[in-house]
Protein backbone atom coordinates (compact mmCIF):
# COMPACT_ATOMS: atom_id res chain seq x y z
CA UNK A 1 0.00 0.00 0.00
CA UNK A 2 1.19 3.36 -0.68
CA UNK A 3 0.66 6.49 1.57
CA UNK A 4 -1.23 9.60 0.45
CA UNK A 5 0.57 12.50 -0.26
CA UNK A 6 -0.51 15.83 0.60
CA UNK A 7 -2.16 17.74 -2.38
CA UNK A 8 0.49 19.37 -4.62
CA UNK A 9 -0.74 23.22 -3.53
CA UNK A 10 -0.48 22.39 0.32
CA UNK A 11 3.43 21.11 -0.40
CA UNK A 12 3.94 24.67 -2.65
CA UNK A 13 2.10 26.37 0.02
CA UNK A 14 4.31 25.18 2.98
CA UNK A 15 7.47 25.59 1.08
CA UNK A 16 6.60 29.36 0.19
CA UNK A 17 5.40 29.98 3.36
CA UNK A 18 8.34 28.49 5.43
CA UNK A 19 10.84 30.40 2.97
CA UNK A 20 9.15 33.71 3.46
CA UNK A 21 9.30 33.40 6.98
CA UNK A 22 12.63 32.43 7.66
CA UNK A 23 14.57 35.83 6.97
CA UNK A 24 17.83 36.25 5.49
CA UNK A 25 19.71 32.69 5.09
CA UNK A 26 23.02 34.66 5.03
CA UNK A 27 24.94 36.67 7.51
CA UNK A 28 25.89 39.35 5.00
CA UNK A 29 24.67 43.19 4.64
CA UNK A 30 21.09 44.09 3.88
CA UNK A 31 20.76 45.67 0.04
CA UNK A 32 19.81 49.54 1.06
CA UNK A 33 17.69 51.17 -1.54
CA UNK A 34 19.37 54.56 -1.05
CA UNK A 35 17.03 57.67 -1.23
CA UNK A 36 14.06 55.33 -0.50
CA UNK A 37 14.78 53.07 2.71
CA UNK A 38 13.86 54.90 5.59
CA UNK A 39 16.13 54.55 9.50
CA UNK A 40 14.95 51.98 11.91
CA UNK A 41 15.43 54.34 14.54
CA UNK A 42 14.94 58.02 13.54
CA UNK A 43 12.74 57.26 10.36
CA UNK A 44 14.70 59.65 8.03
CA UNK A 45 15.48 58.34 4.53
CA UNK A 46 19.03 56.46 4.53
CA UNK A 47 20.81 58.71 1.76
CA UNK A 48 24.44 58.71 2.54
CA UNK A 49 25.78 55.63 2.03
CA UNK A 50 29.10 56.64 3.89
CA UNK A 51 27.34 56.98 7.03
CA UNK A 52 24.84 54.26 6.29
CA UNK A 53 25.19 51.25 8.58
CA UNK A 54 22.41 47.48 8.91
CA UNK A 55 21.97 44.98 11.41
CA UNK A 56 20.59 41.57 11.32
CA UNK A 57 18.15 41.30 14.33
CA UNK A 58 16.81 37.86 15.42
CA UNK A 59 13.67 38.12 16.36
CA UNK A 60 10.35 35.22 16.47
CA UNK A 61 10.32 34.59 12.17
CA UNK A 62 14.61 34.72 12.54
CA UNK A 63 16.68 37.09 10.90
CA UNK A 64 15.41 40.62 10.06
CA UNK A 65 17.01 43.70 8.36
CA UNK A 66 17.10 47.03 9.85
CA UNK A 67 18.60 50.25 7.98
CA UNK A 68 20.07 53.16 9.47
CA UNK A 69 21.04 56.25 8.32
CA UNK A 70 23.55 57.08 10.76
CA UNK A 71 26.11 55.04 12.42
CA UNK A 72 24.93 56.50 16.29
CA UNK A 73 21.12 55.77 14.69
CA UNK A 74 22.60 51.62 14.80
CA UNK A 75 24.19 52.01 18.33
CA UNK A 76 21.57 54.16 20.11
CA UNK A 77 18.84 51.31 18.70
CA UNK A 78 20.01 48.07 19.99
CA UNK A 79 16.86 46.22 20.09
CA UNK A 80 18.04 42.66 21.33
CA UNK A 81 19.78 39.61 20.29
CA UNK A 82 21.25 40.96 16.87
CA UNK A 83 23.45 38.49 14.80
CA UNK A 84 25.43 40.67 12.79
CA UNK A 85 26.24 44.36 11.73
CA UNK A 86 27.85 46.63 9.25
CA UNK A 87 28.87 49.72 8.28
CA UNK A 88 30.90 51.62 5.37
CA UNK A 89 34.26 52.19 5.15
CA UNK A 90 34.61 55.71 5.57
CA UNK A 91 37.04 56.03 2.29
CA UNK A 92 36.37 53.10 0.36
CA UNK A 93 32.37 53.05 0.86
CA UNK A 94 32.82 48.87 1.40
CA UNK A 95 30.42 47.25 3.89
CA UNK A 96 32.75 46.07 6.84
CA UNK A 97 32.09 44.35 10.19
CA UNK A 98 30.77 46.91 12.34
CA UNK A 99 32.25 44.92 15.71
CA UNK A 100 36.06 44.89 13.82
CA UNK A 101 35.88 48.32 12.71
CA UNK A 102 37.17 51.62 14.13
CA UNK A 103 35.27 54.60 14.85
CA UNK A 104 36.26 58.34 15.00
CA UNK A 105 34.53 61.68 14.88
CA UNK A 106 36.56 64.16 12.66
CA UNK A 107 36.55 67.39 12.88
CA UNK A 108 34.14 69.24 11.27
CA UNK A 109 32.23 65.81 9.71
CA UNK A 110 28.27 66.10 9.90
CA UNK A 111 26.61 63.24 9.78
CA UNK A 112 22.64 63.03 8.76
CA UNK A 113 21.98 62.68 12.47
CA UNK A 114 25.03 64.53 14.11
CA UNK A 115 26.47 61.52 15.56
CA UNK A 116 29.97 62.73 13.87
CA UNK A 117 31.10 59.18 13.53
CA UNK A 118 32.63 57.77 10.36
CA UNK A 119 34.15 53.93 10.52
CA UNK A 120 37.75 53.07 9.26
CA UNK A 121 38.72 49.73 8.86
CA UNK A 122 42.19 50.00 11.05
CA UNK A 123 42.52 51.75 14.57
CA UNK A 124 45.18 53.24 13.07
CA UNK A 125 43.02 55.20 10.05
CA UNK A 126 40.23 56.31 12.18
CA UNK A 127 43.27 58.24 14.80
CA UNK A 128 44.87 59.52 11.34
CA UNK A 129 41.76 61.13 10.62
CA UNK A 130 40.53 62.46 14.09
CA UNK A 131 43.82 63.60 15.35
CA UNK A 132 45.16 60.77 17.04
CA UNK A 133 41.71 59.44 18.66
CA UNK A 134 39.69 56.48 17.63
CA UNK A 135 37.21 54.39 19.04
CA UNK A 136 35.81 50.38 19.25
CA UNK A 137 31.93 49.55 18.78
CA UNK A 138 31.75 48.77 22.77
CA UNK A 139 33.44 52.13 23.49
CA UNK A 140 30.73 54.16 22.02
CA UNK A 141 27.77 51.99 23.18
CA UNK A 142 29.18 52.79 26.65
CA UNK A 143 28.39 55.96 25.87
CA UNK A 144 24.86 55.85 24.88
CA UNK A 145 22.19 54.82 26.76
CA UNK A 146 19.91 52.73 24.37
CA UNK A 147 16.63 54.17 22.84
CA UNK A 148 13.47 52.92 21.67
Amino acid sequence: MTAALPPRWLLVGTVAVSLACSGPSKLEPPEILYGEDLCARCGMIVSEERFAAAALVRDDVGLVPRLYDDIGCMIAAELGPTAKRWVHEFRTLAWIDAEQASYARPEGLVTPMLSGLAAFSSAEAAAAAAGGESATIQDLQALVEPID
